[in-house]
């Protein structure tokens, strides 16, 4: 008997627990739902706009460190 009372009791917090889970997620909201090439062209946009700086002067003074080894 006991052990039946145990075993309802967490199915229920299981089943609690799983209808929390996907409640609680955000919705995406209506209308801003980008299709796959739409995500490729921003993220290549995003890609395009990184200021990697002057690397080739980084990369020398690296170099010297390493040579002076």
């Amino acid at each position: 008997m006991n052990n039946k009372i145990i075993i309802a009791i967490v199915i229920v917090l299981v089943i609690l627990g799983v209808w929390w889970l996907i409640s609680s997620r955000p919705s995406e909201a209506p209308g801003t739902s980008a299709t796959g090439s739409d995500k490729t062209t921003t993220i290549n946009q995003d890609l395009g706009n990184v200021d990697v700086g002057d690397y080739t002067q980084d990369l020398e003074v690296i170099d010297q460190d390493i040579n002076s080894l």
